[in-house]
């Protein structure tokens, strides 16, 4: 026992339980519901003791009783985003009735009612769609309803791009990397990877990247809330916005839908920059739902499937406009040169001695980068004639558009089930394999539409979930949920070529995809706990959230190595210099001949870089365990009637992986110089918040 205390996470567990323990009144959570809080009051406005409030799920039948407080407060916690009819009566009062609440998922709603002075019982019907207000919430946050998702029109069906309605949310705009994506989205100007994303309270994000892993079509979806800033200690982990997304329940109704998309090449325009009068491109998007009760009332399931496929064509530009040249006589003789424009205007103007020469250099270079190691094309570099290398591929080889290809699937089933008045539960599986061709690279920010199809990657996605969650209310004011997760994701990049790599700017990027191969598995077991229970005019919160993660990850660099080519080749450069003569080249220089370009450098063989990785795919394995732990306690004081105190603390901590030093002089050298191998951990990670909502706001924070 005393070994296993001395491990770092369950010395942390053991204290958070202890606390969780301790706590006067522990808290709700709100990340997947929402609370419905108000005032029953009689004509007098003085608060209505010992009133019977009862709100009714209007689609499955889900039904909660509570009495207000002495001073007419009533209050309900965690009730599943949805259409409710709420009902208040007390002796002495006609019963009054609102017939569709509608909550949303992260809303502190408040609905007042006033009881009219009578005997009858036939109720009163306040509103057939009465409006709640939040007046307690102090986070800035943007709802994406299901009659948004279900009727705005999207580009690749990817909900997550719903956010985009909120002003504060942009594209992100940094280069996109096959092996390492992020959410996609800048918001309130922050980075993509800082945002957290949970799908029905459960963390959707990939740990190793802080990606998103969708593994939920968009006709599963029901809605999501973005918070943006001020969002309460009970969210953590983020240092932008928090994402949460709730999918959809079955209802005591079988409900079902089936959609398709079919966009054929021969029914759309051709796209002006493919470059050829008909390029292939076809995509098919279809699916299906299926929502009902196995046992109304008790027992609801809800079934999804999504397909996206596509096989299209990818624009390339190489060698679009002859790279830059022309084909001109030769004024020295018969036969063409390949030249650029300045390089042509150079060679008609400049003393033959002089032009000659160049125009004969300038030529063989072009001709090398284009036609080199090709049926009948030159088989030796252009400046100094040194055979071509087997790797060496001529850049007429690159040109031309290439097939791309998608193969996507979205597969989710969730059951819910009402075991008695006080508890309820639901467990939700969904899987996405997702497979594709021809991804092109910018992970060394070339423009796309310059990659080859042999600068391609291949990608393929395995995304496993299954979240499971217990709501029981240990009595009126005590409510507890418990959540789990299992979750696998598995990620593959593989190059399509197997040639060394070359960046020749503004002319093509060809070969090997240097960040491929890639093989990466990480599992996600995730355990979360909260409390809530409500006494006087307090409302404690708290929990604890424990996620462990094993990682597995072949992440190498440049392995095929790559070459890059300046952009222009000055003609005095000391490699051209020692090639030609140091009194020719500074004739040239002199008479102002103009710099060789990117292509007649890739065909003299002289790049300005070289970068390779060596030691294998073995020596670029890692594989880790992180454990991340979370807790934090919250209270909302209800000073007055119209004011509020929020106030809180969260602390997190990733127990990340540390190396043993290899050697007594490496291990100095760590103590020496304050440092570790291995991932640096981060014990400060303190969140204290306090807020009077519409009033007065802060954080303070240690990241």
């Amino acid at each position: 026992m005393k070994h296993l205390l001395r491990h770092p996470v369950l010395r942390l567990l053991l204290w958070s339980s202890l606390i969780l323990c301790h706590l006067p009144e522990p808290s709700r959570s709100q990340i997947n519901t929402a609370d419905l809080q108000g005032d029953i009051t009689d004509p007098a406005n003085a608060g209505i003791g010992g009133a019977t409030v009862r709100v009714e799920n209007r689609d499955t039948g889900l039904a909660r009783e509570t009495k207000t407080r002495e001073n007419g407060d009533y209050q309900f916690l965690a009730l599943p985003p949805g259409h409710y009819r709420v009902s208040a009566s007390a002796a002495g009062f006609r019963p009054a009735v609102v017939e569709d609440v509608t909550l949303t998922i992260g809303q502190q709603a408040r609905l007042p009612l006033r009881l009219e002075i009578s005997t009858l019982v036939e109720a009163v019907v306040v509103s057939a769609d009465a409006a709640v207000v939040e007046t307690t919430r102090t986070s800035v946050a943007t709802t994406i309803d299901q009659r948004t998702i279900e009727n705005l029109a999207t580009n690749g069906r990817s909900y997550i791009n719903f956010t985009l309605l909120d002003s504060a949310t942009t594209r992100d705009n940094q280069p996109v990397l096959g092996p390492a994506p992020t959410s996609g989205l800048n918001i309130a100007g922050q980075r993509a990877r800082a945002n957290m994303v949970s799908i029905d309270g459960a963390d959707a994000i990939d740990n190793t990247v802080n990606g998103v892993r969708a593994t939920l079509s968009q006709e599963a979806v029901q809605e999501f809330q973005i918070i943006k800033s001020g969002y309460a200690p009970e969210y953590g982990r983020a240092s932008a916005a928090t994402i949460n997304i709730v999918s959809k329940q079955g209802t005591n109704h079988w409900k079902g839908s089936l959609f398709g998309y079919l966009r054929s090449r021969h029914g759309s325009a051709a796209n002006a920059f493919a470059g050829e009068p008909n390029p292939g491109d076809t995509r098919t998007e279809a699916g299906l739902t299926l929502g009902g009760p196995a046992r109304k009332d008790k027992t609801f399931v809800f079934l999804s499937f999504e397909s996206s496929l596509r096989n299209s064509i990818a624009f390339s530009q190489i060698g679009r406009g002859n790279y830059g040249f022309r084909q001109v006589a030769s004024p020295f003789g018969s036969g063409t040169l390949l030249l650029t424009p300045q390089q042509q205007t150079y060679v008609g103007s400049a003393p033959a001695a002089l032009a000659a020469p160049y125009a004969a250099i300038a030529d063989r270079g072009a001709r090398v980068a284009i036609f080199g190691n090709l049926p009948g094309g030159p088989t030796a570099f252009g400046l100094i004639p040194n055979p071509l290398p087997a790797s060496f591929s001529g850049l007429s080889s690159e040109a031309g558009n290439y097939q791309t290809t998608e193969e996507t699937y979205f597969y989710s089933v969730r059951l819910d089930h009402q075991i008695s008045p006080s508890h309820s539960a639901f467990i939700r599986a969904s899987a996405t394999p997702a497979d594709l061709t021809g991804l092109p690279s910018n992970g060394q920010n070339q423009l796309t539409a310059l990659n080859a199809f042999s600068r391609t990657a291949n990608s393929s996605t395995r995304d496993l979930a299954v979240v499971g969650q217990v709501a029981s209310y240990l009595n009126p004011n005590v409510l507890s949920e418990f959540r789990f997760q299992f979750a696998r994701r598995g990620v593959g990049l593989a190059a399509n070529s197997s040639r060394v790599a070359v960046e020749i700017p503004g002319i093509a990027s060809t070969g090997h995809e240097p960040f491929a191969p890639v093989y990466r598995s990480e599992k996600r077991w995730q355990l979360t706990e909260n409390l809530t229970q409500l006494r006087g005019s307090h409302t404690l919160k708290a929990g604890v959230d424990v996620n462990y993660i094993p990682v597995k990850a072949v992440f190498p660099l440049n392995q095929r190595a790559v070459f890059y080519f300046p952009a222009a080749l000055a003609v005095d450069n000391p490699l051209i210099s020692a090639a030609v003569t140091p009194a020719l080249a500074s004739a040239w220089r002199a008479s102002g001949a103009p710099p060789f370009s990117a292509a007649p450098a890739y065909g003299f063989g002289l790049p300005e870089a070289f970068v390779q990785q060596f030691g294998g795919l073995e020596r670029t394995t890692s594989r880790y365990k992180n454990t991340a732990l979370g807790w934090f306690v919250q209270d909302s004081w209800k000073l007055a009637q119209s004011l509020t105190l929020n106030f809180g603390v969260r602390y997190d901590v990733e127990f990340t992986p540390l190396l043993v030093a290899s050697s007594p002089l490496s291990e100095a050298g760590e103590k020496l110089l304050n440092v570790i191998q291995g991932i640096p951990r981060d014990t400060n990670n303190w969140r204290r918040a306090w807020a009077l909502p519409g009033v007065l706001r802060g954080t303070d924070a240690s990241w």
